[in-house]
């Protein structure tokens, strides 16, 4: 949640858990009537953060979400569950990727890789 502006250097992103409250709280606060520069106040006020007009544009309107296209996590024991871990155990292998973890899966069979995206 930054802008860039020419010259200047890359913000860093915001730690996940106070994304995911300010994204809350834009829309709680966008569903009370506030205007998107009362909202971006209010946030500042209250996290001393000061987001952007399309930053606000993009939450109230919910064209970006906080996680992005990650796939969140449910941990509760299932085959799906089951079957990634043992992949990863055996074909797969993790590593850095930027700020974030990628991992590679060293299969052949193109369904497989199918059947573990679907899991």
């Amino acid at each position: 949640m930054g802008v860039r502006h020419k010259g200047e250097r890359k913000k860093r992103c915001l730690p996940l858990e106070l994304r995911l409250r300010l994204h809350g709280e834009v829309l709680q606060l966008r569903g009370q009537g506030l205007s998107y520069k009362e909202i971006i106040e209010e946030i500042h006020r209250l996290n001393g953060v000061r987001l952007d007009k399309s930053h606000i544009s993009d939450r109230a309107r919910r064209t970006h979400e906080p996680l992005g296209g990650i796939n969140t996590f449910d941990e509760k024991p299932s085959p799906e569950l089951a079957g990634l871990i043992g992949t990863m155990l055996s074909d797969g292998s993790r590593f850095p990727h930027g700020s974030s973890k990628a991992f590679w899966l060293g299969v052949k069979d193109r369904e497989y890789v199918y059947e573990f995206g679907r899991c």
